[in-house]
């Protein structure tokens, strides 16, 4: 007697497409998941650091040319 069981192929589809299913609304869930919670926060992190940046070159710019001083009126 073989110690290996017999395949049933009933059984075995109907995991297989359980799983697909269950696979398929991960899948989709997580992508509308992405879709409202990571883009909104990616889109204002990189709001921030334009603004920030924006920033930066304004300090920088007043840092390299200084304000031109008055001329001596004669």
């Amino acid at each position: 007697m073989p110690a290996v069981s017999k395949p049933r192929p009933g059984l075995d589809r109907a995991v297989r497409i359980t799983f697909m299913v269950l696979l398929g609304a991960l899948v989709l869930f997580l992508g509308l998941f992405f879709l409202i919670v990571f883009v909104p926060v990616a889109a204002w992190y990189l709001w921030q650091l334009s603004d920030r940046n924006r920033d930066l070159e304004a300090r920088l710019a007043a840092i390299e040319s200084p304000p031109e001083k008055k001329q001596k009126q004669e």
